[in-house]
């Protein structure tokens, strides 16, 4: 799996290298990426978000993001990684 996503990468790094763009999806304004950034990969994700129940210091009750767990593909299907929570202490998400 990784070798899979190393070579994504290296795809992406090539197509950019080589001039050639992928056109920026369609997507809501409020999570637009900035326009200084560039596509370089198009994945598709396959999976669930996982969600715990935690007592707020209010004394409520909340919904909060434990993890993502989703495999990812590229647009023909086949696999190139996977989406997971990162090890603790890391706030960032993690991608293999």
């Amino acid at each position: 799996m990784k070798t899979a996503f190393a070579h994504s990468i290296l795809l992406a790094a090539a197509i950019a290298a080589s001039g050639q763009t992928i056109s920026r999806p369609a997507v809501p304004e409020k999570i637009k990426a900035p326009e200084r950034e560039k596509v370089i990969l198009q994945a598709q994700a396959s999976g669930s978000q996982i969600y715990t129940c935690q007592p707020t210091p209010e004394g409520k009750y909340a919904w909060t993001l434990k993890a993502p767990d989703a495999n990812l593909a590229d647009l023909q299907g086949k696999p190139i990684g996977k989406h997971y929570a990162a090890p603790p202490g890391n706030t960032m998400m993690a991608v293999r």
